[in-house]
């Protein structure tokens, strides 16, 4: 049986373990935008050249689960985290034309995920165009905004983002310039964008950072760099919104046992809407057991307690049990 001494010594283990061991990253919504292959006012490239399949990973910050928000099909749509959970959050698109298959050097857009979100977006001469966004469910985050324009040229302008609960205000703003195509490199655009000869710096990517508003617009505005071709462009191809400051990965933070009934009591940080699975080691090696692997996080607040029987389970006459919480 179990000895509640130990139980001491397996709280300080699994505690630390929890929190070396989990590998979960910071929430993330990422979305993915391109041409349809109907050639109904976008470049006639089969859109499944732009698609993000929900398995491969794309972004500054990495994810799987991108929503592909395609052409023909740009009204306001309910959208998906990175963990593939349903949000009630929705995106719609405004702009006129997409672009389709701008990755010009010679490796194909299929090679990862990083390629397919890149390879298309949206272009419509140089008029403001963007996803308007509603009910974020972060507190704080940032927002990543992609851009390729599959064109040597100055591509780019303003990317700003918007407060539509008050009047579209400007929330933050930062001009980039896609002066070559995305090779698989993210170049972040910083300053204002250029050389200071009038020449745009190559750049695919801005972040704007310090976000609250629950509701915005992610909007582009060519300027007079924006050309390439004598015609003003900003494209867009995709976005992230990432969580900052948010719960981090679950870690244990109490754990109590009683021997005479089996009980298990374990608290862990948490986030309304996730849910966790719960392992348990006999050596800290292996962790490919668990006492549930669909746990529910507390409905409100920041933390969840469960409560296991161990004799369910067949292990309340184990001698040493270690346990860890993963998302």
């Amino acid at each position: 049986m179990i000895r509640l001494t130990k139980i001491s010594s397996i709280l300080a283990l699994a505690t630390a373990m929890a929190s070396i061991s989990t590998t979960a990253m910071a929430s993330s919504i990422g979305v993915n935008t391109g041409p349809s292959n109907a050639g109904d006012g976008s470049s006639p490239e089969d859109a499944q050249n732009n698609v993000v399949p929900p398995t491969s990973t794309a972004g500054i910050v990495p994810q799987t689960n991108w929503n592909n928000v395609m052409q023909g099909n740009w009204g306001a749509q309910q959208v998906t985290d990175d963990s593939g959970t349903l949000l009630a959050t929705t995106v719609s698109v405004q702009t006129s034309w997409a672009n389709g298959n701008v990755i010009l050097d010679g490796t194909p857009a299929a090679a990862d995920g990083d390629r397919l979100m890149m390879n298309g977006g949206m272009d419509n001469n140089g008029g403001p165009q963007g996803w308007t966004i509603t009910e974020i469910p972060y507190a704080n985050y940032e927002v990543y905004i992609y851009f390729d324009g599959g064109s040597n040229g100055n591509r780019g302008g303003v990317y700003q983002i918007l407060d539509t609960d008050n009047g579209e205000n400007v929330l933050a703003a930062q001009y980039g310039y896609d002066t070559a195509t995305f090779d698989g490199t993210y170049k972040q655009a910083t300053g204002d964008g250029t050389d200071g000869q009038g020449q745009g710096l190559d750049s695919n990517y801005v972040i704007l950072t310090d976000l609250t508003a629950p509701n915005i617009k992610i909007q582009s505005i060519a300027d007079q760099l924006g050309g390439g071709d004598n015609v003003k462009r900003a494209p867009m191809n995709g976005f992230q919104i990432v969580e900052v400051g948010g719960p981090g990965p679950p870690t244990i933070t109490e754990i109590d046992y009683t021997s005479a009934d089996g009980l298990l009591t374990l608290t862990w940080n948490s986030k309304p809407g996730e849910t966790y699975a719960i392992k348990y080691s006999e050596d800290m090696i292996s962790w490919d057991s668990d006492i549930d692997d669909g746990y529910p996080a507390a409905e409100e607040g920041d933390t969840t307690t469960a409560i296991f029987n161990l004799n369910d389970f067949g292990l309340a006459t184990d001698s040493r049990l270690f346990f860890r919480v993963e998302k």
